[in-house]
């Protein structure tokens, strides 16, 4: 073989076939024929145009094809006309790019009424979620919710609109209630407990079985009375019955007492869910509370970097006034202990420096 020909099949070689393709979930994507080295150097020449790329492996197995990298485009991804930009660049680069024109529209998987869960966006505390009466939904969309809302098509690293879909269907479930709700929703309480930094499942859920209501009570209790659990999952389900009361008022004296009585349990066990408990029981103003409270302080199975010390939770429920912390004494006139470390909340980043947040990290 003539160097030149050596030379001209390394050339091919270092060349990748590519096809643009356009699904309403993720946008413009690409699969790349040549394994990952090949994809590595397509995205280092889509980078020096300022179009961000990344491989996927996990979730869009629908898009997914053999012996090609999945590719998911940044700035084109929202804007299908785009893909001529991308096109050109490629074929620039010496690249095979199919089809010849246009790119090879992949079917959505949810029908019209859903598919504006796909570009809402993400989803941020305060964040006024939708309603069924918003989008025309009716009882007849509840399984394509169900099927939404555990979807493993989403679990791709890609940051995109299309990825809070799921957490959109949850309040959507919440509120409609189809067949099956409860037993869906308290499943993804599992996913807390494996998933690394699970903010949303964390936040959200407790809100939806808000919308749920007292019915969903009992399997929340379960699993927060489940030892072998992680923290994750059991401190959403307490969070999840104070949601509850704080959506139905009637129910608080319901939810106050299971909480306050699960607290009494577990005084001598985990002192992390016993200050969940105590956090939630403050957020209800659970003044008739406060003698289980103290005794879990007084058995020092309160971690007292999330609540604060009973002092300070005595000043919550308003009980003292914040002016007797300045006294120098503790509620019996003797000298308070003070804490070395400022009070951590349980969203707050871990104090270790992990970057994770607190109950995710230390506090899990």
């Amino acid at each position: 073989m003539s160097n030149e020909d050596l030379a001209g099949g390394l050339e091919k070689a270092a060349k990748a076939g590519l096809i643009l393709g356009w699904d309403d979930v993720f946008g413009l994507h690409m699969q790349v024929r040549g394994g990952p080295e090949a994809a590595s150097r397509v995205a280092d020449e889509l980078a020096e145009a300022d179009f961000d790329a990344t491989t996927q492996a996990g979730g869009a197995e629908r898009l997914k094809r053999e012996g090609c990298e999945l590719m998911f485009l940044g700035a084109a991804a929202r804007n299908e006309s785009e893909a001529k930009e991308v096109r050109s660049l490629l074929l620039e680069k010496g690249h095979e790019v199919h089809p010849a024109k246009g790119v090879e529209r992949v079917p959505c998987p949810y029908g019209e009424r859903l598919r504006p869960l796909l570009r809402r966006g993400s989803y941020f505390e305060g964040t006024k979620p939708p309603t069924v009466a918003e989008l025309g939904l009716a009882a007849e969309d509840g399984a394509e919710l169900l099927r939404m809302a555990v979807d493993p098509e989403f679990d791709v690293s890609w940051n995109t609109d299309a990825v809070w879909a799921p957490a959109w269907a949850w309040f959507l479930i919440g509120e409609l209630k189809p067949p099956g709700a409860e037993t869906v929703l308290v499943g993804l309480l599992d996913r807390l407990d494996r998933a690394e930094g699970d903010e949303a499942g964390s936040v959200i859920l407790p809100k939806v079985f808000g919308r749920i209501g007292p019915e969903v009570a009992p399997a929340l209790v379960a699993v927060l009375r489940d030892e072998s659990r992680q923290t994750g999952s059991r401190w959403a389900a307490a969070d999840g019955l104070k949601e509850i009361a704080l959506a139905r008022p009637q129910t608080r004296a319901e939810m106050v007492a299971i909480l306050t009585a699960q607290l009494d349990e577990q005084a001598v066990r985990d002192e992390t869910i016993n200050a969940a408990i105590i956090c939630d029981l403050i957020d209800l103003e659970a003044v008739e509370s406060a003698a289980v409270i103290e005794r879990a302080f007084l058995a020092r199975r309160v971690d007292e970097t999330i609540p604060g010390d009973w002092d300070e939770v005595q000043v919550a429920l308003g009980l003292k006034e914040p002016s007797r912390l300045g006294s120098g004494l503790g509620p019996y006139g003797t000298q308070p202990v003070r804490r070395e470390t400022p009070k951590v909340g349980r969203n707050d980043p871990c104090s270790c420096g992990s970057g994770k947040k607190f109950k995710k990290c230390c506090g899990g």
